[in-house]
């Protein structure tokens, strides 16, 4: 568990240890094993996936620290997945002075760091605040659609899969379904979004259907 984004911010939480010598060259080693090593028969012929978890709050780090590593190990080391956990203060400890870290920034960090694995966005594209940190009050994906997407809806029937991900309402699933229905038929209203999995109501204002915004049917309020 690496713990901390960066060896400034590890020095707070456990000083006698090195981020790059005793953390991050580990990783690399796993992922140059997986890489030249590889010999049938493990699960599923497969290696064992490689995650770590980070402490949140605990070393005054901000969102952009956390996330900027996040990337590296997504990008370049292959790893499944980071974890992060929510800094509690303990008495009688260095930190007890430090306030407990807020759930909401836990699930902030979770969803934008499914949307840089899964969805393929960028470090450019989250919506940080002045602070380097990500909104509290709005999930990191409708954040960057109403800045992004709110005056350039996405035409669905024409998107290439990376901008369909970019969709709040569609997931991966959710993309290959509708790349899998226009080999078919144009998709021409809500209902044909909502027969093949899409969450209409999210998506909505951020699409358009053969050139229109579509309209929100009452009976799917």
């Amino acid at each position: 568990n690496l713990e901390a984004p960066n060896d400034e911010r590890l020095k707070i939480l456990a000083p006698r240890k090195n981020f790059t010598d005793e953390l991050i060259r580990p990783l690399q080693w796993i992922k140059e094993i997986k890489r030249h090593h590889y010999q049938p028969g493990h699960w599923r012929n497969q290696w064992p996936s490689v995650a770590t978890q980070f402490v949140v709050g605990g070393a005054g780090e901000t969102d952009i620290e956390l996330l900027s590593t996040t990337e590296y190990l997504y990008s370049t080391l292959q790893l499944k997945r980071a974890y992060f956990s929510p800094f509690k203060p303990v008495d009688d400890t260095p930190l007890e002075d430090r306030p407990a870290t807020q759930l909401q920034r836990e699930s902030r960090l979770y969803q934008a760091s499914f949307l840089i694995r899964d969805y393929g966005f960028v470090m450019e594209e989250m919506p940080f605040d002045a602070q380097g940190n990500l909104p509290g009050d709005v999930d990191p994906k409708l954040g960057w659609a109403k800045i992004n997407l709110a005056e350039n809806p996405v035409e669905i029937n024409l998107a290439e899969r990376k901008e369909l991900l970019h969709v709040p309402g569609i997931g991966p699933k959710g993309a290959d379904s509708i790349l899998a229905a226009r080999r078919k038929l144009h998709l021409r209203s809500i209902e044909d979004l909502r027969r093949i999995g899409i969450n209409p109501m999210r998506a909505a204002p951020y699409i358009l259907l053969n050139g229109r915004k579509p309209s929100i049917q009452l009976s799917l309020l």
